[in-house]
């Protein structure tokens, strides 16, 4: 029985290692071992630029989970990074914007945010190792167009580590900054992170991911919620009774979330806003 337990354990290992997406990019060449899309605080806030040409076996489906590979790690086991938001978003163009003699001007109108953690941890695996996140969304793929992978975090009080990617001195295919605010990032960046898709069976519904979504949780919420709006940025949150009467106002952080103490008003239906999002919320 000992020996069948840790078999077991051996395969959920195994198996866990060997996974990888089936759509993908990946090149085998020139590869790089540090490409700080996570866990590195001069890389809070980056996007990422996929043109169409870039992923394997893209299709016109839901993106329902993302993968990165493993870089370099340090001195630990796991890194643990604070309000961690991933968004997702399409667009016509194959480089970052030029705005006059400003560069690398970062797609904002459209994302969509697709993940959020108040706290989230990646566990040290070896270099080259997929990982996969689930995302609380899903995001309908035009294979035709470029796709953008934003990515942000507020604080990293684990260890600072690296994925892996593509060194690619032809363009810049990534944008960081360290903070949250700048509109434009870094123009040095030219490794692009290998990134993995899994798809729903869903089909794309482009009309309807044109539309931003309101995220709230928990939801029968009971003395605090938390809202996620699907852009980032600092911006209003109102909370509204079903007879249409504001009873809060709050602004979010500049990830587009705040969370609210709930514990001062009467139970019920209510609808939080931001702008034309709205989302149905239960106070209990």
């Amino acid at each position: 029985m000992r020996t069948l337990y840790f078999f077991a354990l051996f395969l959920l290992s195994l198996s866990a290692i060997a996974q990888a997406p089936t759509t993908f990019f990946a090149p085998t060449t020139n590869v790089n071992s540090s490409a700080f899309v996570f866990g590195n605080t001069l890389a809070r806030h980056n996007q990422t630029l996929y043109r169409p040409t870039d992923i394997t076996n893209a299709q016109p489906l839901r993106i329902k989970a993302i993968y990165f590979r493993m870089g370099l790690f340090f001195d630990t086991v796991s890194s643990r990074m604070d309000s961690v938001s991933i968004s997702l978003g399409q667009t016509d163009s194959l480089n970052f914007r030029v705005i006059g003699v400003i560069k690398n001007v970062f797609f904002k109108q459209e994302l969509q945010k697709v993940f959020y953690r108040p706290y989230y941890r990646i566990v040290r695996t070896n270099v080259g190792t997929w990982f996969k996140i689930d995302l609380d969304s899903t995001f309908s793929h035009d294979p035709a167009k470029s796709l953008i992978v934003d990515i942000a975090f507020r604080d990293n009080p684990g260890a600072t580590f690296s994925t892996q990617g593509r060194a690619d001195f032809a363009r810049k295919p990534r944008t960081y900054a360290d903070n949250f605010t700048d509109t434009t990032g870094n123009q040095s960046s030219n490794i692009i992170p290998h990134f993995g898709i899994e798809y729903s069976t869903t089909v794309a519904t482009f009309a309807l991911a044109a539309g931003p979504t309101l995220q709230a949780w928990p939801n029968p919420a009971s003395g605090q919620l938390s809202v996620s709006s699907a852009l980032p940025g600092v911006q209003q949150l109102s909370l509204f009774s079903t007879s249409s009467q504001p009873v809060l106002h709050q602004s979010t952080n500049a990830l587009g979330t705040a969370t609210i103490s709930t514990k001062h008003l009467p139970k019920g239906i209510y609808y939080a806003a931001i702008g034309t999002q709205k989302t149905r919320v239960v106070l209990q």
